[in-house]
């Protein structure tokens, strides 16, 4: 994604405490919301630092909206929708993945070189899996935080473990549950290979939002 044009279709702090007021988003959602955009702008400084091209604002805008439709069944490709109607094609993309990094999904290109996935009629960017993207940091941003609390990867998925157990369709959404925590240890590897590191640490804390520095 090239900085400049992604600047320009990223919500700042100010848009995005509009879009969370339009759409109705829960306060505790918005809490969340702010952490996973903290924990997002400390993990892409250290990958800019480290020298990868990814676009701070974007990362920002994007964490912030990530569960904008939280309280809507499918709130991933609801946000997305939204976003897409708002005039925010790479944050709906970002949303669209936030949940599911690999989506089931049927490949097509477009004559342009570009590749494209359809899923659930919505057209998206295929990834490159190769270097650390605003995509990668968004989602495992997510998975740090559960609630408004910071935990590991370990601790994120234990806790999504145990409530999955009581669910009538436990088998089926564990499996799916176990994907996500692939996924995320996948991107944390690729993230902290790409930074020099073998362990992520944070230093963001409740409420720390900088989106502009």
């Amino acid at each position: 994604m090239k900085s400049k044009k992604a600047e320009k279709s990223a919500p700042d702090a100010e848009v995005c405490e509009k879009l969370w007021e339009k759409y109705h988003t829960p306060e505790p959602v918005i809490r969340h919301s702010r952490i996973v955009a903290a924990v997002a702008q400390e993990m892409a400084d250290c990958l800019i630092a480290a020298g990868c091209p990814v676009d701070r604002r974007l990362v920002y805008g994007s964490a912030c909206m990530h569960d904008v439709a939280r309280a809507q069944k499918g709130h991933d490709r609801v946000g997305a929708q939204w976003m897409r109607d708002e005039g925010y094609p790479e944050v709906a993309e970002i949303i669209l993945r936030h949940h599911d990094r690999w989506l089931e999904e049927s490949v097509m290109g477009d004559g342009t070189g570009d590749t494209y996935t359809e899923y659930d009629g919505m057209r998206s960017r295929r990834y490159d899996d190769r270097l650390p993207e605003e995509t990668d940091i968004v989602y495992l941003a997510d998975k740090y935080v559960q609630g408004d609390q910071i935990v590991s990867l370990e601790e994120r998925f234990a806790l999504s473990r145990e409530k999955c157990k009581q669910r009538p369709d436990a088998g089926a959404v564990l499996a799916a549950q176990e994907r996500r925590f692939r996924e995320a240890q996948a991107i944390e590897k690729k993230i902290l290979n790409y930074m020099g590191s073998d362990k992520m640490m944070l230093k963001s804390e409740s409420g720390k939002e900088d989106e502009n520095d």
